[in-house]
Formats: C-alpha cells, sequence, structure tokens
C-alpha cells in the first residue's frame, strides 16, 4: 500500500510598524463578523481591514483608556466589541 501526502505552503506576513500598526507588539487578537481584526496593543486598540491598520488611542478615543491596560481582554460578537476582564 501507498501513503500520498500532500501539504500546502502557507503564506506569512509579519506586520511592523512600518506597516502601520501602532507598535510591534500585540496581547490579544480577535475578528469579528465583517471580517476585522482588532488587536490589543497594550495602550493602543488597532482595526485590520486586510491592507491598513486604524488605530485607536488613548489621546483619540479617552472613554476607553481604561480597558486598554495590558493585557486586558475583548469580546466581538457580531459587530460590537466588548471588554472583559
Amino acid at each position: 500500500s501507498a501513503l500520498c501526502v500532500v501539504a500546502q505552503k502557507a503564506d506569512f506576513h509579519f506586520y511592523t510598524v512600518a506597516d502601520g500598526m501602532p507598535q510591534n507588539g500585540t496581547y490579544r487578537i480577535g475578528q469579528d463578523q465583517q471580517g476585522f481584526i482588532w488587536l490589543n496593543h497594550g495602550g493602543y486598540l488597532s482595526r485590520f481591514d486586510g491592507s491598513q491598520f486604524k488605530a485607536y488611542t488613548n489621546s483619540t478615543h479617552p472613554a476607553f483608556k481604561q480597558y486598554w491596560e495590558l493585557g486586558m481582554n475583548f469580546v466581538i460578537d457580531r459587530a460590537q466589541l466588548y471588554f472583559t476582564q
């Protein structure tokens, strides 16, 4: 008997501040139903649409400041982003 194994090559792209990320480190990652990728950078929150990052910071969204501490979890349900402890 013979065993045939076929593997696909996975392509990876590593994003950095040169690509528009607010900072290189990321603590939490999630994806919403619209396909946006959300990243917690510990002090910054960003949304990635597949080509560019939109940053949300303490200065642009001060009401969220308490949630952007290092390691803060978030949950995405439908189109809503919820912060949890």
